[in-house]
């Protein structure tokens, strides 16, 4: 059972993906890894899952290891970098589906394309004009 502390899951049932995905990368030990959760630059709870979800972990592992070690940016930044990185990665989901939205209206009129791109990227996008 987890006590809310971001180290947790990973201890009750992750422990072994995460010891997994540390080794491939070779990008923090365990303990690294469990201090950068605790730091909220990790997830752990995503380890449970297996597939893309250990090919995520194992890039965001790289990602701060590069962040701190190659290009020495100091630890308070790294949160900050991360959290717009993850907008960003947000923001690129969105436009997939404002583009399926387009691809599948393709031949209807405006306010079709509007109201299904609206339906698909889960809020209301008004008229232009």
């Amino acid at each position: 059972m987890s006590n809310g502390d971001p180290t947790g899951d990973a201890a009750e049932g992750g422990d072994y993906l995460l010891t997994l995905v540390c080794a491939e990368t070779g990008a923090a030990s365990v303990v690294e890894a469990r201090e950068w959760a605790a730091r909220g630059w990790l997830r752990l709870e995503a380890t449970r899952i297996a597939g893309a979800r250990r090919s995520t972990l194992g890039a965001r592992l790289l990602l701060i290891r590069a962040l701190r070690s190659d290009m020495g940016v100091e630890d308070p930044s790294i949160g900050i970098m991360l959290d717009l990185i993850d907008r960003l990665h947000m923001q690129v989901a969105k436009f997939e589906s404002l583009n399926a939205a387009l691809d599948a209206a393709h031949g209807k009129g405006p306010d079709d394309v509007r109201a299904y791109a609206a339906e698909l990227l889960g809020r209301r996008i008004s008229g232009g004009g």
